[in-house]
């Protein structure tokens, strides 16, 4: 049972029918931290969107679908797609420090295509899940 995060970037069959069970808009940034980030070109700026994204997280609506979403991953297998096709620049790596922090079991994949198998790495949790 993990969590796996996904791009849908050039997975263009499954991305442009905007296929998804559940949308969470809780655990996105705002439309404002989204335009800042889509211009942040270097590190610096993007420390600067992960700490504004990580302050949004602390909302009592997000941070209690965190601490779901990190119980339901010892239970069931969930994934977190985004369209970035780089995770290291996409809130999704934020999402997923958050979720592994909260002791959630993560696995994170890259899908190129619909016909290929997910490249995983798994992201063991390093403390015992948040009660």
């Amino acid at each position: 049972t993990e969590i796996y995060t996904l791009s849908l970037h050039d997975a263009l069959p499954i991305s442009t029918r905007d296929y998804y069970d559940v949308w969470l808009p809780n655990l996105s940034p705002t439309p404002e931290l989204v335009a800042f980030a889509l211009q942040a070109k270097g590190g610096k700026s993007w420390k600067i969107f992960e700490r504004k994204f990580r302050s949004e997280m602390k909302s009592p609506a997000a941070s209690h679908l965190l601490d779901l979403l990190a119980a339901l991953s010892h239970q069931a297998n969930l994934s977190i797609g985004c369209y970035c096709a780089d995770e290291s620049r996409c809130h999704r790596a934020v999402l997923r420090a958050l979720l592994v922090e909260r002791g959630a079991e993560v696995i994170t994949s890259t899908l190129t295509s619909t016909n290929s198998v997910p490249r995983t790495v798994r992201a063991p949790s390093s403390s015992p899940p948040r009660k």
